[in-house]
């Protein structure tokens, strides 16, 4: 069988040309253009007077040599042969679609306002550009965009979902829980709705310890697995649940049902380690851990993960390398840092340990008190520390407690696919 390199989907960046972004959307204008001309049923020549351009340029963009047609002309030519289609937000929206894709949510946010701008009224503007902010992490940002949406549209369901989602990330996870009724209301047979609202329930009995929670969680995720059952990420959110409430052999089962059928998913191995770090089997965790950054090295969260694990077995040098890298990869991660400055405390560096529980606190400034609270709570004075610096049993106790809660807390299944879902934009008019 000959070799072949699989397309990246974009054949100008598979050519190795400059631009490649630029081009295909360039490119995607021009055909709808001349998809219109030959459904518009007009000659060459008729075209061009239409468009008011030269026979040349007619036959350049016919041709697809559009070196010199920026993305704004083209969308101001595709405007004069359609009505319905703004002179340039379509080019914008094509420009934006490149970007997400490539993981440029800056520009794809800027892109996205601009053809806002140009016309306000198209809900699927703002629904896109919530879910370029939910990927920057700006939660408040995409919560604005997806609550528009529901003031043109208010039976959008991608909207209740997308917000849902928003909601959870910030920890507010009775609204999230809402959004997701919601959207279940309007559509009962998507299992990623089911899935959302699972793993809200699960972070909020992450939060609160209630059991009730969890089996709602349960009972969610196994309606989500009723409706499909090759859905991984239903096995694993499910997994999870057992597992918060100390049903580890039914974690266990659903963890390696999501492996066997989605096996190159990183959450996945890292879920199962979770499930095994609470059963208390550490080498088998860390497998899993590893496995995670061995299918993924940019995989922040496995190593945070696998830094707790080390600094249960009392290696806290070792489990700081891993935060090291954790935080080196995601400067925004909270439970990295948060997780760095009770090994840094064991360790008497307490200077370092402050400087980390702050940033911790900064990034995520809805858990402040429950980060100094637990902070006090496992060293409470110095002499207590002084006495874990020469028992290295008592060190570990408080390692252990000090990485569970926020490991818990955040590992819960996404509830969609975020770059799947950027398929509404495709859909614009």
């Amino acid at each position: 069988m000959a070799d072949y390199t699989p397309s990246s989907g974009n054949v100008f960046k598979d050519l190795g040309l400059p631009s490649p972004d630029e081009k295909l959307a360039k490119a995607k204008l021009a055909y709808k253009i001349n998809r219109l001309i030959v459904d518009q049923k007009m000659t060459q020549k008729e075209a061009a007077n239409f468009l008011g351009i030269s026979q040349s340029k007619m036959t350049a963009l016919r041709n697809g040599r559009l070196k010199n047609f920026s993305i704004d002309y083209l969308g101001s030519l595709l405007g004069k042969l359609d009505p319905h289609i703004d002179p340039n937000a379509e080019g914008y929206v094509q420009r934006a679609i490149e970007a997400y894709h490539k993981g440029e949510y800056d520009n794809a946010i800027d892109d996205l306002t601009k053809a806002i701008e140009l016309d306000p009224s198209i809900s699927q503007l703002y629904l896109a550009r919530g879910m370029a902010y939910q990927q920057k992490d700006e939660y408040n940002s995409a919560i604005e965009d997806a609550t528009k949406v529901l003031e043109l549209n208010p039976d959008n369901v991608e909207a209740y979902k997308h917000r849902g989602l928003a909601y959870q990330s910030k920890g507010e996870y009775d609204r999230a829980i809402a959004d997701f009724t919601k959207a279940i209301e309007l559509d009962p047979d998507d299992t990623n709705t089911y899935c959302g609202r699972g793993n809200a329930y699960q972070s909020r009995g992450d939060y609160d310890h209630s059991k009730g929670d969890y089996n709602r969680a349960i009972k969610d995720f196994t309606k989500a697995i009723e409706l499909n059952r090759n859905d991984a990420r239903a096995y694993s959110g499910r997994g999870t649940a057992y597992q918060s409430k100390g049903e580890h052999n039914r974690a266990i089962e659903d963890a390696n049902k999501a492996i066997e059928l989605n096996p190159q998913d990183v959450r996945v191995h890292n879920h199962r380690g979770l499930i095994y770090y609470y059963k208390g089997d550490y080498d088998r965790a860390i497998e899993d851990y590893t496995k995670a950054v061995s299918l993924d090295p940019n995989y922040a969260r496995a190593y945070n993960n696998r830094g707790t694990v080390y600094c249960e077995k009392g290696d806290y040098d070792r489990g700081i390398v891993e935060f090291n890298r954790a935080v080196q990869l995601n400067p925004d991660f909270a439970e990295a840092y948060y997780n760095r400055s009770v090994a840094y405390k064991i360790k008497g560096l307490v200077d370092l340990a402050i400087v980390d529980l702050n940033k911790a606190i900064q990034l995520k400034p809805n858990y402040a008190d429950v980060y100094k609270k637990l902070w006090e709570a496992w060293l409470p004075s110095k002499e207590v520390h002084k006495e874990a610096q020469s028992n290295q049993a008592t060190a570990g106790n408080w390692g252990r407690n000090s990485t569970t809660p926020f490991r818990n807390a955040n590992e819960n299944v996404p509830a969609m696919n975020l770059p799947e879902g950027i398929a509404v934009m495709q859909a614009l008019p």
